[in-house]
């Protein structure tokens, strides 16, 4: 099976990460360099930036400011959302949030209201670089899952299984990084002339 077969069969399969853990290691990292969809841009480089969005109150703690220890935990079962900063737009970014959240609020009168309050950025060589030990191995691989509306779109995928304690390790790992390089919404517009994107692209050159 190959990276496109496989995601194109489990495209609306919320364990696919799970999925994935019953493939060779190896395989998985070969996938990388594999475009996963019909709409691709390209598959995603190690320096490439990476959006996820952070929605209040699902990944932040009651306090509003701070991220829950499970704000990560979709890398783990159906892929962790994220846009790819070449391909999308700060505004286009901002709509699109705006926009999961409401039709979220929509849908489901009865649960707790949604809203976009910013972002994590990762870059993607860190989050590849991610191991535990004391085995050393990988346990994130990042895949270009654009669709038809988003090119953007990107899934970090824990491809790997582990015990209880490696797993925590390793989405500690993943939540340090995200914790150093939050942007709050609000303060966003306030970055190279409304452009945070370009700023970021340019700290991590």
């Amino acid at each position: 099976m190959g990276c496109r077969i496989f995601f194109d069969a489990n495209r609306e399969n919320s364990q696919k990460c799970k999925e994935l853990q019953k493939i060779e290691i190896d395989k998985l990292a070969d996938w990388e360099d594999q475009t996963a969809s019909e709409f691709s841009p390209s598959v995603v480089h190690d320096g490439e930036i990476l959006y996820q969005q952070i929605v209040d109150p699902t990944h932040l703690e009651p306090d509003g400011r701070n991220l829950k220890p499970t704000a990560f935990q979709d890398s783990a079962n159906k892929g962790m959302s994220t846009h790819r900063a070449e391909h999308i737009e700060w505004d286009e970014l901002i709509e699109l949030g705006k926009k999961r959240a409401s039709d979220f609020n929509t849908t489901n009168p009865e649960r707790p209201k949604r809203s976009l309050w910013g972002f994590a950025k990762f870059l993607t060589e860190d989050v590849r670089r991610i191991v535990a030990e004391p085995e050393g191995g990988r346990h994130y691989f990042v895949y270009d899952t654009a669709n038809e509306s988003d090119k953007s779109h990107a899934d970090i995928c824990q491809g790997v299984a582990g015990n209880k304690i490696v797993e925590r390790a390793i989405r500690a790992s993943l939540f340090d990084l995200a914790k150093g390089a939050l942007i709050k919404l609000e303060d966003s517009l306030d970055v190279a002339n409304n452009d945070p994107m370009s700023a970021a692209l340019a700290d991590a050159a």
